[in-house]
């Protein structure tokens, strides 16, 4: 019932407008859906992507069910205004002060309900290096919200601390912590508001660093609070401002960027300034997208390294069997004359008992005793002893040359064939049908 009455009063509020409000949360639940089971296709205990390529020493890390964003900017820029605006809740505090002086998650959840630090972690596993930054779990907390607005099922928002410049001490470091989340998150959004703090500089240097690190089309810019800038002149001259000082900093000015003049439409004043807010949406389901995209083409890449990895085991363990079989032959060679040439040699010496024995020389004898009686007496124990030493070399290259390579037992085997036959058969099967899926929320039934 509470859905319902939230798609009656989205719809009401489009004014009309209620079947794009139904294929908006058809789409969203649909996203969700396919990024819930590309993660259990990886994270399943039993048969999970990731569990599988460990047999063959790949390592895989399930992908995340929702895009990340991250929001930056100095002291009452509008960062949780802006949150609060997308998710249609009062979530984050608003005003001049400083209201965030930690980091908060925002995401949805069943009903609303805050989490400390130590809880963000256990939800967020990913997140845990936050750790290691001295004083960031006590000033890290998460917001549940059970919004069903725009794509909320889809994101979770990270709101950092308004930065300010001069000496303004924070509870961690602050720079680094943020340009650690900013290289994790999927959008960083850089909020400058127009009044005296647009230029913080703490802001534009972390900004600068964060754009060595990570892709420039990865960072957003937005102008906020525009209804409070003046008139248009005003407006223009402080984008003017901001323009040249991102141009001064090479890592965020190599390619052309926008930036978007914002403000919360539900509080704003009569102006004639327009409202670009309707971008960081589209930037943000065009992030969830790209996510999408990249999840299934990452998921048919996976499957065929697994697929690949496993045959090439495979024969690896085959090449390593003929290799085997080289090595007993040579072994039983090389052990065959280490035996044979002191037995031969003891045929040798013991003619006279066996005639004695038998009454009669055995052509054996006939044959070998003629060659050992041509060297000298006095070198017999030469003799013996290059004897000796040959056997003795025959017996060391039988141990070196025999050396065998450890195999797969035949289990082993049998599971690399099934997990080749699982990824290639069940997991493709059903990433195929998650991109039609996906492909079906835009595209013709008559383009299949």
């Amino acid at each position: 019932n509470s859905k319902s009455n939230s798609n009656a009063a989205a719809s009401k509020r489009s004014g009309g407008g209620g079947s794009d409000i139904v294929d908006s949360l058809g789409s969203t639940a649909t996203n969700e859906r396919i990024l819930k089971e590309c993660h259990h296709l990886y994270a399943n205990e039993e048969n999970g992507l990731a569990k599988l390529a460990q047999l063959v020493n790949v390592k895989l890390l399930p992908p995340r069910k929702k895009i990340t964003v991250l929001l930056i900017g100095n002291h009452s820029a509008g960062k949780s205004a802006f949150i609060n605006w997308y998710i249609e809740k009062q979530i984050q505090k608003e005003g001049v002060a400083i209201e965030t002086q930690g980091i908060t998650i925002v995401t949805q959840g069943k009903r609303r309900e805050s989490l400390s630090g130590n809880a963000t972690l256990h939800l967020f596993p990913q997140l845990a290096p936050l750790a290691k930054f001295d004083g960031v779990v006590s000033n890290l907390s998460t917001e549940l919200c059970d919004s069903i607005a725009k794509r909320f099922a889809l994101v979770t928002f990270i709101d950092t601390p308004g930065l300010v410049d001069g000496s303004m001490s924070y509870a961690f470091d602050v720079n680094r912590v943020l340009l650690w989340l900013a290289v994790q998150a999927d959008l960083v959004f850089a909020f400058f508001d127009p009044i005296g703090q647009a230029l913080c500089k703490r802001t534009m240097q972390i900004l600068a660093d964060i754009g060595d690190r990570i892709d420039r089309d990865r960072i957003v810019f937005f102008l906020s609070k525009a209804d409070e800038s003046g008139d248009e002149t005003d407006r223009q001259r402080v984008l003017m401002q901001i323009t040249q000082e991102v141009c001064k900093w090479p890592s965020l000015n190599r390619t052309c960027f926008d930036i978007h003049t914002i403000y919360n439409p539900n509080r704003a004043k009569p102006t004639r300034c327009v409202n670009q807010i309707d971008e960081a949406a589209k930037t943000i389901d065009k992030a969830i997208q790209m996510t999408l995209q990249h999840t299934l083409n990452a998921l048919e890449h996976d499957c065929k390294l697994i697929s690949r990895r496993c045959h090439e085991d495979i024969a690896a363990d085959a090449a390593r069997g003929r290799a085997n079989c080289g090595a007993r032959f040579r072994f039983l060679l090389f052990s065959l004359l280490a035996l044979v040439l002191p037995v031969l040699l003891a045929i040798c010496v013991s003619q006279p008992v066996a005639i004695q024995l038998l009454g009669y020389s055995t052509p054996l004898h006939d044959f070998l005793v003629p060659l050992y009686r041509r060297f000298p007496a006095e070198y017999s124990s030469h003799l013996f002893g290059g004897v000796a030493a040959v056997a003795l070399f025959c017996f060391v290259l039988a141990r070196l040359c025999g050396r065998t390579a450890k195999r797969l037992t035949r289990a082993e085997r049998r599971r690399l064939g099934q997990v080749s036959d699982h990824v290639t058969g069940f997991v493709e099967a059903q990433r195929k049908e998650l991109y039609t899926a996906y492909l079906k929320q835009s595209v013709k039934d008559s383009d299949f």
